[in-house]
């Protein structure tokens, strides 16, 4: 059977504004107690947290058995989100949880208050509520403080590009700048130079002509002009 996860998220969300309990952990324990929504208490009694009958509801309301080990009747809603509120208005001990500041601490609020008799309740209902966090199922204030984060991230990832691009141009220019030295350390003679050079070849000052740098042929012009070789 598929399960509309977002359909429930919205659920909990409206049961949140009127119970005052954090809407993960009304989400996180509707699943543990239904199974993931696909129990037969939810299907047959819209019962979606295991609540169960007691002598305040009519008998008309009376659902199909607990387990035989537990004892008892489940409640028989209407409307099981409806339901789910009414139990927690008609149930005081339970009007700690909404004081308390974290989703961990409703659920171990709810857990000591005896929701269930199952000593792991609390931290199967923490493993649950983690598992919906990495699913995005999370506070509304964590999740803009996420968005915040992203948009940082997003600024330092265009700031750390640019500042990429500037590094890359300069490396370019340094390494255009190193070609240039590196011709003009050993090129082949260059026209201006020509002259020169047979003169300084002529009179053996040196043995081959190509191969000097830019200050060398500049030299040999130099004293050529001035009559010197």
């Amino acid at each position: 059977m598929s399960v509309d996860k977002n359909y429930w998220w919205s659920k909990a969300k409206e049961a949140s504004a009127l119970v005052g309990w954090f809407p993960t952990v009304i989400l996180a324990q509707w699943q543990l107690e239904t199974g993931a929504f696909t129990s037969n208490n939810l299907l047959v009694n819209n019962n979606i947290a295991g609540q169960t009958w007691t002598a305040q509801y009519p008998e008309s309301m009376k659902g199909t058995a607990r387990p035989a080990k537990e004892g008892g009747y489940y409640v028989r809603y209407d409307d099981p989100v409806e339901g789910y509120i009414d139990f927690i208005s008609r149930n005081s001990r339970y009007k700690g949880v909404c004081q308390k500041q974290t989703e961990i601490e409703q659920i171990q609020e709810i857990a000591a208050c005896g929701w269930a008799a199952d000593k792991n309740y609390a931290a199967n209902l923490i493993s649950v509520l983690k598992g919906n966090w990495s699913q995005g199922f999370i506070l509304e204030e964590d999740d803009e403080m996420l968005k915040e984060q992203v948009t940082q991230l997003e600024s330092l990832v265009e700031n750390l590009q640019g500042q990429c691009q500037t590094l890359l141009k300069t490396a370019e220019a340094h390494i255009e700048k190193i070609n240039v030295l590196e011709k003009q350390a050993s090129m082949p003679v260059p026209d201006w130079a020509a002259e020169a050079v047979k003169k300084a070849i002529k009179a053996q000052l040196i043995e081959k002509p190509d191969g000097g740098s830019y200050d060398f042929y500049r030299l040999l012009t130099v004293l050529y002009r001035k009559g010197l070789i």
